[in-house]
């Protein structure tokens, strides 16, 4: 069980860190393509249009550090939990054995005192024989 877990948390891990380069794709694709479509109807002179590719460039480049960092601290946020659950799991686990060790035990225990107090009857009976 602990096993199955460990595998869903590591694909559930892979997707998101998947996610955030996909999506940074994505947006500097659409946005080279805004530039480029800009470029062929943009009827400004060539200085405005290279200020505000500029302009564009930055706003860009900010947008996509901006989400890197949230995508970051979601991650670490999601393996905090998963370090969490997973110690929580452990701990049970320990408790559990603990307890099941204890029972074994005093289970042992007991059998022991029947078996000690049967061999006593028997040789009870053996030097005692009933009439």
């Amino acid at each position: 069980m602990l096993k199955d877990l460990l595998v869903y948390m590591d694909n559930e891990k892979r997707k998101k860190a998947n996610a955030g380069p996909r999506a940074i794709l994505i947006l500097s694709i659409v946005a080279l393509a805004g530039i480029a479509l800009g470029i062929v109807i943009a009827p400004k002179m060539k200085k405005e249009t290279l200020k505000i590719w500029k302009i564009k460039a930055v706003n860009t480049m900010e947008n996509i550090k901006d989400k890197a960092k949230y995508d970051t601290v979601k991650a670490k946020e999601s393996l905090e939990n998963a370090v969490q659950e997973v110690s929580a799991i452990v701990k049970d686990a320990q408790d559990k054995s603990t307890h099941i060790r204890k029972d074994v035990k005093g289970g042992y225990n007991e059998i022991k005192k029947e078996v000690l107090k049967t061999a006593d009857d028997i040789t009870d009976e053996l030097h005692n024989p009933a009439k």
